[in-house]
């Protein structure tokens, strides 16, 4: 259901966009259909161009009625990017009240280096942490190095897939830490991925554990940005975590959930 609503605030957003009215614009400039499958060479920045980026974000909503909520977003991210080489570190985190109880205390830091080895493939290492104090869940870590590869890249669509082997790190309160070897694999897909006025982004990793494929984690992120005017942007979207877990886990952990889901919408400062 949330996808769906989703979908409807997403469509108009995209057909009334600066961004869709620039596609437009290049139709009567002979723009053709086959223009947003091309793969465009990344050109290195020069000495003048802008490689470092910091965006931070955050949202609240506050609601009174018969029952009363509170729910708070948050997010950063600081960049730098050459076109050949990225490095970028990012948190995103949410905390929640229901009738004064907190009931949402979680938050995921992500550390990323990207660096072209040729045409379409990239070397990369990631390492990301999270936490979620609802479900008594004090760190855990996902740190590897792989491969990726870029499928579509131009000003109107990025699509590109990665791959890579990971130590995963587990520590719930009062349970001993868990360690294994995991395969994450990501894909990602944005609209216009290079503006500064609008985006559409949506990634998925698939996360599962070397010696039981039932044993598995998925994370998926689909958000919309806006530029409202200078450095302010609007940035709205849906975020879904999910993790099969064990029966051991369940029965030393009463409070855990397969599914967790956060819908968010923000108020963005770029520079």
């Amino acid at each position: 259901m949330k996808k769906k609503l989703l979908l409807v605030i997403f469509l108009p957003v995209l057909l009334n966009s600066h961004a869709y009215a620039r596609i437009l614009k290049d139709g009567e400039e002979r723009f053709t259909f086959l223009d947003l499958l091309q793969y465009e060479k990344p050109v290195k920045k020069g000495d003048n161009d802008k490689k470092w980026y910091l965006n931070l974000s955050a949202g609240y909503i506050k609601k009174e009625g018969n029952t009363d909520s509170e729910n708070s977003t948050y997010s950063g991210l600081i960049k730098y990017d050459n076109n050949h080489t990225t490095l970028k570190l990012n948190y995103f985190g949410s905390y929640g009240k229901l009738d004064n109880k907190v009931n949402e205390n979680k938050g995921t830091a992500t550390g990323n280096f990207d660096y072209f080895l040729f045409w379409r493939f990239k070397f990369f290492f990631y390492s990301m942490s999270d936490y979620d104090k609802i479900t008594l869940l004090t760190h855990r870590n996902g740190t590897g190095a792989g491969a990726k590869i870029y499928l579509i890249r131009n000003n109107y669509i990025l699509i590109d897939l990665s791959g890579a082997p990971i130590r995963q790190y587990e520590k719930y309160e009062e349970q001993p830490a868990k360690e294994d070897w995991r395969w994450s694999v990501r894909g990602r897909a944005q609209l216009f991925p290079f503006s500064e006025d609008f985006s559409v982004q949506y990634y998925a990793f698939y996360i599962p554990s070397m010696k039981d494929n039932n044993n598995y984690r998925t994370i998926q992120d689909l958000y919309f940005y806006k530029k409202i005017a200078g450095s302010l942007g609007f940035k709205a979207g849906y975020r879904r975590e999910f993790n099969t877990y064990d029966k051991k886990s369940f029965e030393e952990n009463p409070l855990l959930k397969k599914t967790d889901s956060t819908t968010y919408f923000q108020v963005s400062l770029t520079l």
